[in-house]
C-alpha cells in the first residue's frame, strides 16, 4: 500500500500500529517480534515515515527508535 501511495504523490507514510503497545502486547514481545518486521517495513519505503504505537510507549520507545522511522509519534 506503501508503493501506491508513493506513486500517488505522497510525501510522507504514517505507520500506526496500535496492537504493538505495551498496554496490549508485553515489551519483549514487542522486541522479539514487532521490531524486525517495524524495521523491514520502514526500510523499504522510499519516502520520510511516521511510526505511531498508542498508549505508555516508555517500556518500547529505545526500540521505536531502532525501527527506521524517521518521526516517532508518542
Amino acid at each position: 500500500m506503501a508503493k501506491a501511495l508513493i506513486d500517488a504523490g505522497a510525501d510522507i507514510i504514517s505507520c500506526e500500529d496500535m496492537t504493538a503497545s505495551p498496554e496490549l502486547i508485553a515489551p519483549k514481545t514487542y522486541k522479539d517480534y514487532e521490531l524486525e518486521y517495524q524495521s523491514k517495513q520502514f526500510e523499504a519505503i522510499s519516502v520520510p515515515t511516521l511510526l505511531h504505537i498508542c498508549g505508555k510507549v516508555d517500556p518500547i520507545v529505545e526500540w521505536m527508535g531502532q525501527t527506521g522511522a524517521d518521526v516517532l509519534s508518542l
